[in-house]
């Protein structure tokens, strides 16, 4: 608590010469030693204030070096990524690209074997009229 001790009289008279009337003079002076009462030992000190400061600066330092580190991580990580997605993109396309080339190859083998079966019947309907035609020939 702070230990200040006050002349109110004299300060109550100086008030009225400054053209205070007596009550608003002893109200003044009332303000004043309350002020004066106040404990103020809770308060933080310019010393107490300028050092909580100068670490708020060096953790505000670790925090930024902490946040490049993990910056740094990070974008090596993202690197990693990127190069096993482009590995991932080249594997499958180099399977689309095989296994459209062997669909293709079924496409082929497909067409080439309905074509022969085609001309196989085509084939057989000929040799089947070309018999009857020559069983009915030879019959009359």
């Amino acid at each position: 608590m702070s230990a200040l001790a006050f002349d109110t009289h004299r300060i109550v008279k100086k008030l009225k010469l400054a053209g205070f009337t007596e009550e608003q003079a002893e109200a003044v002076t009332e303000a004043v030693q309350d002020a004066a009462a106040l404990d103020l030992s809770h308060l933080a000190s310019k010393e107490q204030v300028m050092a909580l400061d100068a670490r708020v600066d060096r953790l505000d330092a670790k925090f930024e070096a902490k946040i490049d580190q993990l910056d740094a991580k990070f974008e090596a990580k993202f690197d990693q990524l990127d190069t096993k997605i482009d590995y991932v993109e080249s594997v499958l396309s180099e399977r689309i690209e095989r296994r459209g080339a062997e669909t293709e190859n079924r496409l082929v083998r497909l067409a080439l074997w309905i074509g022969a079966t085609t001309i196989l019947t085509l084939c057989g309907a000929i040799a089947g009229s070309a018999w009857t035609i020559i069983r009915y020939l030879s019959a009359h």
